[in-house]
């Protein structure tokens, strides 16, 4: 019980809250940032639907090339 104790007492409070506190601040950042990217990559899957739908392409095929370019995206930023 005395090591447990001891330990306790060595710890830097101080500092164990600052680095907790970074954490969540880089986490809450990371999650803002994924839901900007997905907002934009919604936006651009929809203006590429839109764009291909004008120029008279076949839907499956433009579905499919539209799926891969935001699914490749959506890798690069993961």
């Amino acid at each position: 019980m005395k090591i447990v104790q001891k330990f306790i007492a060595d710890i830097s409070w101080e500092t164990l809250i600052e680095t907790g506190l970074r954490i969540l601040m880089i986490l809450v950042i990371a999650w803002i940032a994924v839901k900007v990217i997905q907002k934009i990559l919604h936006r651009l899957e929809d203006r590429l639907t839109e764009d291909s739908s004008q120029a008279g392409e076949p839907p499956t095929e433009s579905q499919k090339r539209i799926e891969t370019i935001v699914r490749l995206t959506r890798k690069t930023f993961s």
